[in-house]
């Protein structure tokens, strides 16, 4: 994975304090793994881009931030909860990213707790430097996928 998402991920998940992060970006119009801090997030994340079911779909699709405070609770996603509930990941945390007003990727959180996300950490997602490192990733795909970005 590029090591400059890999930076960013850890970069996330340190400055939240949570269990993990993860960073879906979209290329040539699908959402893609860029990068996680946790090798266990890999299969959950395969499992929502070929089902289009979870928070980061969702996130990603109605650009909104979308937490779930419980997996075990939670009735929005139940086979999407079974799955990750099995990782060890109580709560999420799925903010879509921004660059030039279009949506081009999804940054997730992951913690062990329940009910483990507040205002702050999704200020965090809108945070100027989480920001422009995306921007960075989208800048070093080839031209016609950063020409379909800029609108």
């Amino acid at each position: 994975m590029d090591g400059t998402a890999e930076s960013l991920v850890r970069f996330a998940a340190e400055t939240a304090g949570c269990t993990s992060a993860g960073l879906a970006l979209n290329r040539q119009g699908a959402l893609q793994l860029a990068a996680v801090t946790d090798p266990r997030l890999e299969p959950i994340y395969r499992f929502k881009f070929a089902t289009g079911e979870g928070p980061l779909v969702t996130a990603f699709t109605y650009d909104t931030i979308v937490r779930v405070r419980d997996v075990g609770t939670d009735p929005r996603w139940p086979i999407w909860s079974e799955r990750i509930a099995a990782t060890g990941v109580r709560s999420v945390l799925q903010a879509p990213l921004r660059v030039g007003g279009r949506i081009v990727g999804v940054l997730g959180f992951y913690s062990s707790e329940p009910d483990a996300f507040s205002a702050e950490v999704e200020a965090i997602a809108a945070d100027a430097e989480v920001l422009e490192v995306v921007r960075l990733l989208v800048d070093q795909r080839p031209a016609a996928a950063r020409s379909a970005v800029k609108g």
